[in-house]
């Protein structure tokens, strides 16, 4: 703007804005929860090479948020930014179910031997599961082969396909290795489903997994000395133990003068 100069020196002051720039949300895709327009995140604005932390999910009943097409932070570039996010009608969830058993039993179990585990996966759905996947938890434990489930690695399984109401038995082992007396816990967890029926997901509020606790001990190492005395010979008998072989016996027969 202009004025006129009075008579006496003028201080014009200044200020600086620094620029900033928008970040909007918007939904996508022709599926979107009745109340839609009320869950789209509001306009924030930063300042061009800020982070910025993206917006979380909205929830809606009877439709899942299949998540933000973003990163979930960046650097606000020196432009606006318009970030989409798309739904799908979840008309369900499904729970299946996870057991385990101990098959050879034992208390306890010590270094040599092998625990024997079989796991149970039920689908109590009223449609079928598919990719179903089991995965060992316990270092050192591994799937076996079996009827129903193929192994994908050591510790991870899958069922192809799991029908309605159906149960598959996996077997798994766990070779002890080391002395010492301790308790030791398998867990065993589904970590992963896919359902035949449309729209329908894995209830994830639910804990999918199962615990097997057994006992190892170690074997004493020390012998023990038990002295005979007959006919003036005096037998000396060593036993000694000799891990997983059990208790064997050795026998020095020295003669003692009378």
């Amino acid at each position: 703007g202009s004025f006129s100069m009075p008579e006496k020196d003028v201080v014009i002051q200044g200020s600086f804005k620094r620029q900033t720039y928008t970040v909007t949300y918007e939904f996508k895709g022709s599926v979107l929860p009745p109340n839609a327009a009320s869950l789209v995140p509001g306009v924030t604005s930063y300042p061009a090479g800020e982070n910025v932390t993206i917006a979380d999910n909205p929830t809606a009943s009877g439709y899942r948020f299949s998540g933000w097409y973003s990163a979930s932070s960046f650097k606000m570039p020196a432009n606006n930014v318009v970030i989409y996010g798309e739904w799908i009608v979840e008309e369900g969830t499904f729970s299946p179910t996870i057991s385990i058993n101990i098959l050879n039993e034992k208390e306890p179990y010590h270094v040599g031997q092998t625990v024997e585990f079989e796991i149970t996966v039920t689908n109590p759905a009223e449609f079928a599961l598919t990719d179903v996947r089991i995965l060992e938890q316990l270092d050192g434990a591994k799937f076996i082969s079996g009827e129903g489930y193929t192994i994908i690695e050591d510790q991870l399984a899958s069922i192809t396909r799991l029908e309605a109401g159906a149960s598959i038995k996996l077997k798994a082992q766990f070779a002890v290795t080391e002395n010492g007396t301790t308790e030791i816990s398998n867990t065993v967890s589904i970590v992963g489903a896919r359902a035949t029926a449309e729209n329908y997901n894995i209830d994830t509020s639910k804990d999918y997994t199962a615990t097997a606790t057994f006992n190892t001990e170690s074997w004493q190492d020390a012998p023990v000395l038990t002295g005979i005395t007959t006919n003036g010979i005096t037998l000396f008998i060593t036993l000694i133990a000799i891990g997983v072989c059990g208790i064997g016996a050795g026998v020095i027969v020295s003669k003692r003068k009378k």
